[in-house]
């Protein structure tokens, strides 16, 4: 899986530093040097570059008192963070297929990539939205005519990732080698009727009631929080209200 998805994102994401795998290739981890490693160190790890999030049981006061005695005095500036306004289109691969070839499995992991929307975007709460009816958990519709009514596949989901370069829609499965094709077609056949049909109010409304307990639960956590607030300065230089968030993904429509 892993191997599959990092050649996924090579191939998608080729003109974006997303190609790139996070581990790095052999050849590099083999002749990389103490000395490049630090001065990377140097050149990234700054101020400019860092967001500290805090969360739980502990006051302003506290933790920028622990800001200042761990982060502020090890770093030579105070810089405001960096920011990147570049809203880039979302990638397409030039390659339909890629192959990764292990004969020792004795089943199939698949990934079937469509270009998704760039996190600025005004439509991701419906895309994700759509992604929870096409292919979240038990109650989807992969799940249920895929797996539940067809049997052709051991697992199957959806996910709806965004960024700055673009974002991808996944169907993701792991198959049995003689179901492949017809596993295919399946998913070939809902992705063209939903395409075709869109979705039912019926579905939206389960949909909105995950959203809200998901959401609400992921205020509950202290890792959550903290996380949530980190990625809401990254992406939008201020962090989303949970009521706003919930105001939104309930504001959805089926025309939307």
């Amino acid at each position: 899986k892993r191997l599959l998805i990092e050649d996924m994102y090579y191939y998608t994401k080729k003109d974006t530093p997303f190609k790139l795998s996070v581990l790095g290739t052999e050849e590099n981890i083999k002749n990389v040097t103490k000395k490049q490693l630090h001065n990377y160190y140097k050149k990234h790890y700054i101020a400019p570059n860092l967001i500290l999030s805090f969360a739980g049981n502990i006051t302003v006061r506290k933790a920028k008192k622990l800001a200042k005695k761990y982060f502020e005095n090890k770093f030579e500036t105070n810089a405001e963070p960096n920011k990147c306004d570049e809203k880039l289109v979302e990638q397409k691969p030039k390659e339909k297929y890629f192959v990764t070839e292990d004969e020792k499995r004795k089943q199939t992991h698949i990934r079937i990539y469509f270009p998704g929307l760039n996190v600025h975007d005004k439509r991701t709460t419906a895309y994700r939205t759509l992604r929870s009816i096409f292919g979240s958990g038990r109650g989807s519709r992969l799940f249920v005519k895929i797996r539940e009514e067809l049997g052709l596949v051991y697992s199957i989901g959806a996910g709806a990732s965004t960024g700055r370069y673009g974002g991808s829609f996944t169907v993701v499965l792991d198959t049995s080698h003689q179901n492949i094709y017809t596993a295919l077609d399946a998913i070939a056949q809902e992705v063209n009727i939903i395409k075709k049909e869109g979705i039912t109010q019926k579905e939206l409304d389960i949909a909105k009631e995950v959203t809200e307990i998901s959401v609400s639960v992921s205020g509950e956590s202290s890792y959550g929080l903290a996380t949530r607030a980190t990625d809401h300065i990254d992406e939008f230089n201020r962090i989303i209200p949970i009521k706003e968030q919930l105001k939104d993904a309930l504001e959805v429509t089926v025309e939307d």
